[in-house]
């Protein structure tokens, strides 16, 4: 065992915790950046493609002979790829769509893999997301964890310390193509604990969603502009609520909408965060890390937004509304411009409701506000995609080498058929070489069970996300929609880059609930007036004292041992 600082103590508790509460939830509607205990820790603990929108639950397949021939001749291609001895791997995950299930036990992809690798796959698949983490830890607290899983940072940890996973750094040459398309290499420090590589951190394959809509025909009924700085928005979203902008002659629209989320936490204001430098719980800088929660520009931006209630132009419903409740709100069109999730709202579901609703509506994106001094985000994104562990028994048991053939095998010759499916049944070309659906296209509901594992297929390559996104449709008020195009716009917004908050630990477990909830009162209050900004000392104060200034000594620890600060 190794021997353990204060701060690994803190750790470890903490992470006992956690397991106890813990529910995963796969992510896409909201970046809010605003929980004080930041969901850091990045890697999903679920790659197997989970993903809340349709277009996301999808990739091509591929059963051609250099896709799925035998090990042999393919090994040649990329590297050695068959296993001299069989071996038998247990890989744990979570079905890539909830809704159909693990696919079925003579499943074409465990014949591909025995034919290409001689090694026989047996996945122990988890139903139910919210299980997957409790049930790991069940599992490493009988040391019978699987031989192959994912996990997030705060859990490895966790592992590390009980001495249950495995150094990848011996096996790394049997998967070069693996380690060069996911840039695991460069990723390396994210998944790294006292100089060994435990976590095998791949690049994000999924594309950056947040975006800040506003309604077209609002802005050309009222003779407007698309509004650019903070104040040009607060004009813009006053006259969506006073002007009567859908002409029905009722004063029933809102030019802002916003939702607490589940942890009480104030969200849907990503862009007003970010226009004030405070959208990010965490600052880093040159030598140290500071909690942004309690800043001068958190404070700001907090009261901007009381500006906003006091104008009138915030939805009053926000403050106790839920997600649900807040994308009801632009679905029925009762507010001019907002912040979410682009495929949430332009993809085909989504936007099928609006414009049922909205017959002459119209939305499109905007460049999210300028601050005061210039910065402006229109939402987050994470560079760490999956955190792939391998267990110290599978280790021992020398199965090392053929796991690492098996992750090589799904980057290059297992990729299309784990991805997409069986080429020319889920998926083929068309004749500019593009994937597209199949006779039983990969795309259809009752298919997702044949690509439950895609998630440890994704690259996150053009081909590939165009595969998933290149569709256009006719809404049902008679715009023609291009999925891709909007997904083309939404990459040109100023984003904010959180991958390094993975590196921040929780906070301390015997503080971290009071807070949470501390926090998470005090920033409501104080954006709804219900307490004076004059209060704001005192608050910061308050917080410190409760362990804020612990959990940050912690946090520039943490940074500090990764290399991202200097000390």
């Amino acid at each position: 065992m190794h021997k353990l600082s204060k701060y690994k103590i803190y750790y470890i508790f903490s992470l006992l915790l956690i397991t106890l509460s813990l529910s995963i939830t796969s992510c896409g509607a909201s970046n809010t950046g605003s929980t004080p205990t930041t969901a850091a820790n990045s890697p999903s603990p679920s790659p197997s493609g989970a993903s809340p929108s349709p277009s996301s639950q999808q990739n091509t397949p591929s059963a051609s002979p250099t896709q799925a021939n035998n090990g042999q001749e393919s090994s040649q291609q990329h590297g050695k790829l068959w296993s001299d001895k069989p071996v038998s791997i247990e890989i744990y995950a979570t079905v890539g769509s909830t809704e159909v299930g693990p696919p079925p036990k003579n499943w074409f992809w465990y014949d591909a893999v025995k034919k290409a690798t001689n090694i026989d796959v047996k996945i122990s698949w988890i139903t139910d997301p919210s299980q997957y983490t409790p049930t790991l830890q069940t599992r490493a607290g009988a040391n019978d964890l699987p031989d192959l899983f994912t996990t997030d940072r705060n859990t490895l940890q966790q592992l590390v310390q009980q001495g249950l996973v495995a150094d990848w750094s011996p096996y790394l040459k049997y998967m070069p193509n693996f380690v060069k398309d996911r840039d695991v290499n460069e990723l390396a420090k994210y998944g790294t604990f006292d100089g060994k590589h435990y976590g095998l951190v791949t690049k994000n394959a999924y594309p950056y969603k947040g975006i800040v809509i506003i309604r077209q025909d609002w802005l050309d009924k009222l003779g407007l502009k698309p509004p650019k700085t903070i104040d040009e928005y607060l004009e813009v979203m006053k006259a969506f609520t006073e002007k009567d902008p859908d002409g029905n002659g009722k004063k029933d629209t809102y030019g802002y909408t916003a939702f607490i989320d589940d942890n009480g936490q104030i969200s849907g204001f990503d862009p007003f965060f970010a226009a004030f430098g405070a959208q990010l719980d965490w600052k880093f800088e040159k030598d140290q890390v500071v909690p942004m929660r309690i800043s001068d520009q958190r404070r700001q931006a907090l009261e901007f937004i009381n500006k906003m209630v006091n104008e009138g132009v915030l939805d009053p419903d926000w403050k106790t509304q839920q997600g649900q409740d807040y994308a009801n709100k632009w679905k029925t069109g009762k507010v001019g411009i907002f912040a979410g999730d682009w495929c949430a709202i332009f993809c085909r579901q989504g936007y099928q409701e609006f414009a049922r609703a909205n017959p002459n509506g119209k939305m499109v994106i905007i460049d999210p506000p300028v601050g005061p001094n210039g910065d402006s985000a229109a939402g987050t994104y994470s560079r760490l995609g999956n955190m792939y562990v391998m267990s110290k028994k599978a280790a021992d048991a020398g199965k090392g080498e053929a796991i690492a053939r098996l992750l090589e095998w799904i980057d290059t010759d297992g990729y299309y058929l784990t991805a997409f499916g069986q080429e020319g049944v889920n998926w083929k070309r068309d004749s500019q070489g593009h994937i597209v659906p199949g006779p039983k296209s990969y795309l259809d509901p009752e298919n997702l069970v044949l690509t439950q594992l895609r998630g440890y297929a994704y690259k996150g390559t053009e081909e590939e996300l165009r595969a998933r996104y290149d569709n256009t449709y006719k809404a049902a008020n008679g715009q023609t929609i291009s999925v891709w195009s909007v997904y083309q716009r939404a990459l040109k917004l100023p984003k904010l880059d959180t991958t390094n908050q993975a590196i921040i630990p929780p906070a301390p477990p015997e503080i971290s609930a009071d807070l949470t909830r501390t926090m998470a009162e005090a920033e409501l209050k104080f954006a709804t007036g219900q307490r004076p900004f004059s209060d704001w000392p005192n608050y910061v104060n308050q917080v410190k004292s409760m362990g804020l200034d612990q959990w940050t000594e912690m946090a520039n620890q943490a940074a500090a041992e990764a290399g991202l600060i200097k000390k």
